[in-house]
C-alpha cells in the first residue's frame, strides 16, 4: 500500500474531511485559514497530497481538531493485519 492510501493516512484524512463537516466548513474556508488554494483541500481530501506537519496543525486548527490528540490518535491507529 502506498503512503498516501495506508492505513494511518486515510484515517487521517477520514478525521479532517469529518471534523470540516462537522464545523459546517467548506474546503475553501478552510484553504483561506491555511493561506493555501481550495485545490489543496481538495488533493488531500483526495488523497493526492499528504500534508507536512506544519501543515497537518493549520488544517487540525482550521477544523476545531487538537493537533496533538490527533497525532496521538493516529500513532496509536493499528493497521489491519492481513490474514497470512
Amino acid at each position: 500500500m502506498s503512503r498516501l492510501h495506508s492505513s494511518r493516512q486515510l484515517l487521517l484524512r477520514r478525521l479532517l474531511e469529518e471534523a470540516r463537516e462537522a464545523t459546517g466548513r467548506t474546503q475553501a474556508d478552510v484553504a483561506q485559514d491555511m493561506n493555501k488554494a481550495q485545490s489543496f483541500v481538495a488533493k488531500v481530501k483526495k488523497g493526492e497530497r499528504q500534508l507536512d506537519v506544519f501543515e497537518f496543525i493549520d488544517f487540525c486548527e482550521a477544523v476545531s481538531l487538537d493537533p496533538v490528540k490527533t497525532l496521538r490518535l493516529l500513532v496509536d491507529h493499528k493497521p489491519p493485519q492481513l490474514p497470512r
